[in-house]
């Protein structure tokens, strides 16, 4: 099989997929991870018609207000990714990019879509979410890409306790 056919038919399949509805099982537990000092980590299974064809992935940076990555993963490709940064940027889409994608990206909210030959490399802005907290960014996310989300609901730092000395 030739590797143009080949990306075709990741191409359907990539779309099929995040048109169709996918699930974050009530049986995962939203447990942050925090592997080192600037980076939150979360992710879980999903799955469509009860198997498992993806993940999702949440990528939080504690030092600032609003850091934040959501992405979806179809087996082993990134299909799509929301990112959400504390100040505005400067994200270039490439050239052969299709309609609806301008040449550069200021916007701190975004979203990058898997389009074909260029995988995530095109991103356009996503309105509306400017002033949201991370749960309605992340509502908005599994609203784009037709997850329904079962657990409960954990913020990235709401996990953390502070340690209290006890040798007083």
């Amino acid at each position: 099989m030739s590797m143009r056919i080949v990306v075709r038919l990741l191409h359907r399949c990539c779309e099929r997929t995040l048109a169709a509805e996918k699930l974050v099982s009530a049986h995962v537990v939203m447990k942050w991870e925090k592997p080192e000092p600037n980076r939150y980590l979360w992710n879980a299974p999903i799955e469509m018609k009860a198997q498992l064809v993806g993940r999702l992935h949440l990528f939080a940076n504690p030092n600032f207000g609003r850091s934040w990555h959501f992405k979806l993963r179809l087996h082993t490709e990134d299909v799509y990714r929301l990112d959400v940064r504390p100040v505005r940027g400067g994200h270039s889409n490439p050239p052969g990019r299709p309609p609806g994608f301008p040449g550069a990206v200021p916007e701190p909210v975004h979203e990058h879509v898997w389009i074909d030959g260029l995988d995530l490399m095109c991103a356009r802005p996503v309105p509306g979410l400017d002033a949201s907290d991370h749960r309605a960014t992340f509502e908005a996310f599994c609203s784009r890409t037709n997850v329904r989300f079962s657990p409960g609901y954990v913020a990235p730092q709401a996990y953390e306790q502070a340690q209290l000395d006890t040798d007083l």
